[in-house]
């Protein structure tokens, strides 16, 4: 019978339960916020730690971790998820852009965000527009569909979508 690990983080800490969230031990102390972590679908004892130092990278469920940076700038890393269709590709978001993994996060490149013009409705109610207008295209927020392995990309122009891996 497999056991089933669940992590969480809060601030510095990285917490696992192996009793579905009844019990939690702090599996890792680290210099710096835990922003994210991503388990991998397939490889066992893999995750993927987003921090404000960077991104790491543990193959032993968190008790041990190496940087998972190469083809990334320094900088704090906010979200970091596997694409339950291709276990070998996975997504960054850091202030800078949106990169992606095709080596389980060995090595990265940014995707650049582009829109077709009618994808997007620029238009929205008054009480929810900026008082000062952005001009950057930077994702801000994403989503891999464990579904369909389409990519979401919420930005400062609106949400991009993409079925193509980010290329």
């Amino acid at each position: 019978d497999r056991i089933s690990l669940i992590f969480t983080a809060a601030d510095k800490r990285l917490y696992v339960s192996n009793d579905n969230g009844a019990h939690w031990k702090t599996q890792c102390k680290v210099r710096g916020t835990i922003f994210c972590v991503a388990i991998h679908p397939k490889q066992s004892g893999t995750l993927l730690m987003g921090t404000e130092m960077g991104l790491w990278k543990s193959r032993d469920n968190g008790v041990s971790w190496q940087p998972s940076s190469q083809g990334l700038p320094s900088g704090a890393v906010y979200k970091v998820a596997y694409d339950t269709h291709n276990y070998s590709r996975c997504y960054a978001l850091m202030s800078s852009g949106l990169y992606k993994s095709e080596n389980s996060g060995e090595s990265w490149t940014r995707i650049q965000v582009t829109f077709a013009q009618e994808a997007l409705d620029l238009t929205e109610p008054e009480e929810l527009q900026d008082s000062e207008e952005s001009t950057d295209d930077l994702p801000h927020s994403f989503f891999v569909d464990p579904r369909t392995g389409a990519l979401y990309l919420g930005t400062t122009h609106g949400v991009a979508t993409s079925t193509n891996e980010g290329s």
